[in-house]
């Protein structure tokens, strides 16, 4: 009994420690992955662009591509529904002296009253959901809600690893994971059914890219892609 009672409490702890170092615990495990895909769609954007991160998490992805953002002179507002990240970021990009081209505001992407606040003055030259379309209820709403703050012509950016097959009890295991180590890492999503969202949203948003991204994850599961598509009205 002793020993399942000390067993019980160092999980608590370990538990309650993780959670409150949550935005660490974040980089740590998400870093390595996200920045190559901050970085590959950072190449693709035109230069001076206005951009609206959708789930844009602690910042330090986008720090770690800081050199390129500056020098393509891109302004970047970040929204995300955890709130814990969003003062992280915050934090991070005053810190660094980044806050006057980096900023983040905690809410959801389906407040349309939020989006059209954070680009009050004219709209965004493109719109990047960074592993978080995967985390949505609804994504073709999202990209439907996206696209009223982006300009016609204007880019969607998605950057998500797919699955290409399933793995038994996987759904059961990500809820214990994202409980471990407070990170969610969103349902899993086939290709075949992103392509169908993307489907669905193709009167206001044509598809005209969707691929690999090199260096990323790519096993016989799943791999990383990124899609990207374009506001044609």
């Amino acid at each position: 009994m002793l020993h399942q009672a000390l067993l019980l409490a160092g999980l608590i702890l370990a538990s309650y420690l993780l959670r409150r170092h949550s935005p660490r615990v974040y980089d740590a495990i998400i870093l390595h992955m996200t920045s190559l895909w901050y970085s590959t769609v950072i190449d693709a954007l035109p230069e001076g662009s206005k951009v609206l991160d959708v789930g844009m998490g602690t910042g330090t992805s986008l720090l770690s591509c800081r050199k390129e953002i500056e020098e393509k002179h891109l302004r970047i507002t970040g929204v995300d529904f955890t709130e814990v990240y969003v003062q992280a970021a915050t934090a991070k990009f005053k810190e660094a002296g980044a806050d006057a081209f980096l900023s983040c505001k905690y809410g959801s992407v389906y407040d349309e009253e939020l989006l059209a606040s954070l680009a009050p003055r004219s709209l965004f030259d493109a719109v990047y959901f960074s592993g978080s379309i995967a985390l949505l209820p609804d994504p073709a709403a999202a990209l439907r809600g996206a696209c009223k703050v982006l300009k016609k012509g204007g880019a969607v950016y998605v950057t998500q690893t797919f699955q290409h097959l399933s793995f038994p009890g996987l759904s059961v295991i990500k809820p214990c994971v994202k409980y471990i180590t407070t990170i969610d890492f969103g349902e899993l999503v086939m290709e075949k059914d992103i392509l169908r969202v993307y489907a669905s949203v193709a009167e206001e948003l044509e598809l005209v890219r969707h691929e690999k991204i090199e260096g990323s994850v790519d096993n016989a599961l799943q791999k990383a892609y990124v899609s990207v598509l374009r506001k044609i009205r």
